[in-house]
C-alpha cells in the first residue's frame, strides 16, 4: 500500500483475556514479575552457520521447564483447565476463510435460487454425467430457505409440484451411486427422495406445498434445538453452574434426574420465520412457564411446608 505505511496497518487483536488485560492497562507479565526477571538472566545461544541444519532452541534443564511451566499456569486467569490433548494457539488463523470442501454436485455444477426456485448453472465439459441428472432432476423445483447441519453434513431441502415426478426422479438419481446412496421414503402426503453423502443430504419431497413442507422442517428443527437446549442446561446445573433459568433447589435436583423441569418449554428468543438458520440452535432457547403453573407449584410446595410443620 503506498499510501498506508505498514506500521500503521498492524492492528492488535484482542484473542485472549490477557490481551484484552493489556486494553486496561493490566499487564500479568509485569505483575507476576517473572517476565522482565527472566530476561536478565544470561542465556548463551548456539549459532548455526550452515542452513542446512534445523535450528538450535537452546538447553534447558527438565527442572527450569516444570518451573516455567507452573510459573504460566500461575499466571493464567482462566479457571477451566487447558485441554491435554491440545494446545490452542494463541494468534488468529486466517486461511479458513477459503472453504476447502467440495461442493455438494461437485465440479462446474451450481445450484441457484430465483424466485423461490432452483436454477441450475454448469460449466460445459465437467462431469456431463452427473450435468444431466442434476439439470433433469432439481431445475425449476422449490429451493427452500433452510440449510442445517446434522452429523456434520449439510441438509438441502427441494419440493417438486408434480408427485407422478418421483419414479422418473428416481431412475436419473440412481446413475449417481457412485456419488450418493438414494432412498425412497413414503410420507403422509406424498414421496420423499433423499441422496446421502460423506458431506450433505439432500432431500426432494413430493406432492406437497413448499410453506407447509417449510413450517414442518421449523418445527423439527426447533424440537432439536430445544432438546440440545435441555441437555446443555442439565450439564450446567449438574456442574455446579448457574444456567440459563433461575432455578430452585427443588427443580434443579428435577432438571438433574429427568433432564428437565415440568412446566418449562423451550421458546424462541429469535423469531425463526424471520431468521430460519435459528432454528436448531440451542443458543436461541429460552425457558418460559406460565404465571399459573409457577403459582401452582408455590402453593404446593406451601401445602407440603405446611404438612411437614404439622
Amino acid at each position: 500500500d503506498p499510501i498506508n505505511p505498514l506500521e500503521r496497518q498492524s492492528v492488535n487483536y484482542m484473542t485472549d483475556l490477557g490481551s484484552w488485560l493489556k486494553l486496561y492497562g493490566y499487564d500479568m507479565n509485569n505483575i507476576l514479575g517473572s517476565s522482565y526477571t527472566r530476561r536478565m538472566v544470561y542465556q548463551p545461544m548456539a549459532k548455526v552457520a550452515s542452513p542446512q541444519l534445523s535450528p538450535d532452541f537452546g538447553v534447558m534443564s527438565g527442572l527450569q521447564c516444570i518451573i516455567e511451566k507452573v510459573c504460566d499456569k500461575f499466571g493464567s486467569l482462566g479457571f477451566v483447565p487447558s485441554p491435554l490433548l491440545k494446545t490452542e494457539t494463541r494468534t488468529r488463523n486466517l486461511l479458513p476463510r477459503v472453504a476447502t470442501r467440495r461442493s455438494v454436485f461437485g465440479e462446474g455444477i451450481l445450484i441457484s435460487k430465483s424466485g423461490g426456485r432452483a436454477l441450475v448453472s454448469i460449466v460445459e465439459g465437467v462431469n456431463s454425467v452427473v450435468q444431466d441428472v442434476v439439470t433433469a432432476v432439481f431445475n425449476n423445483s422449490h429451493f427452500l430457505d433452510l440449510h442445517f447441519t446434522q452429523h456434520d453434513q449439510d441438509m438441502f431441502y427441494f419440493v417438486k409440484d408434480n408427485e407422478m415426478k418421483h419414479r422418473d426422479d428416481l431412475e436419473e438419481l440412481r446413475r449417481l451411486g457412485g456419488m450418493f446412496n438414494v432412498s425412497k421414503h413414503e410420507t403422509a402426503d406424498g414421496h420423499e427422495l433423499r441422496l446421502h453423502s460423506s458431506d450433505a443430504v439432500v432431500s426432494l419431497r413430493y406432492g406437497t406445498d413448499p410453506a407447509v413442507e417449510r413450517a414442518r422442517l421449523l418445527k423439527h428443527a426447533h424440537k432439536r434445538a430445544v432438546d440440545r437446549a435441555w441437555e446443555a442446561e442439565k450439564a450446567l446445573v449438574a456442574s455446579g453452574l448457574t444456567g440459563r433459568g433461575e432455578w430452585s433447589p427443588e427443580e434443579r435436583e428435577e432438571l438433574i434426574t429427568r433432564g428437565r423441569v415440568q412446566g418449562y418449554d423451550g421458546v424462541d428468543i429469535h423469531s425463526v420465520q424471520r431468521y430460519p438458520q435459528l432454528a436448531d440452535d440451542p443458543g436461541n432457547v429460552a425457558f418460559r412457564t406460565d404465571a399459573k403453573h409457577k403459582r401452582k407449584r408455590r402453593n404446593h410446595h406451601h401445602d407440603t411446608v405446611s404438612t411437614t410443620n404439622l
